[in-house]
């Protein structure tokens, strides 16, 4: 059996190629079984054959809490998204500010970038903590995040 990466892999590249969904999710299938979060993460990022859109958000949803589950940063950075926008879920800062942590912790660029914002400015019930909210915030631009680019930029303004 092919490693899980190579599986992946050549499932990326038959989306790219041929667009075909089915094609795509019988690939990963093996994958998303077995539980590898990766697999289970992208498989929630592209809809089924006669998959409703409502079918499809809903199944993305689960997939993104089962990949999170296994501490995958871009699932658990997409939680966050979905909470703090209010997208598919009732909006919950607190609860986005968790997975926005969570995510930051794996290494997540982006996550990295909102929860500083929360620790700088002590939002979402976060403590206020402007020293690390810095570190987090230099770490994200580091990273290339151009949003926390243009927010040190703002910082240094003030």
């Amino acid at each position: 059996m092919k490693e899980a990466k190579q599986v992946i892999r050549d499932a990326e590249l038959a989306w790219e190629r041929d667009k075909d969904c089915r094609a795509f999710h019988r690939a990963l299938g093996k994958l998303v079984l077995a539980n590898n979060p990766e697999a289970i993460y992208l498989s929630s990022t592209k809809m089924k054959p006669r998959e409703t859109v409502a079918q499809f958000e809903m199944r993305r949803f689960w997939c993104l809490h089962q990949a999170a589950r296994f501490g995958h940063a871009e699932s658990l950075y997409c939680l966050g998204v979905h909470y703090d926008g209010g997208d598919l879920i009732i909006k919950n800062g607190a609860i986005a500010s968790v997975y926005f942590r969570l995510a930051a912790e794996q290494g997540h660029p982006e996550a990295k970038f909102n929860h500083a914002l929360d620790l700088i400015n002590g939002s979402n019930g976060i403590k206020m903590d402007a020293e690390e909210g810095l570190r987090l915030l230099n770490a994200a631009a580091a990273l290339g995040v151009v949003a926390a680019k243009n927010e040190l930029n703002r910082l240094r303004k003030t």
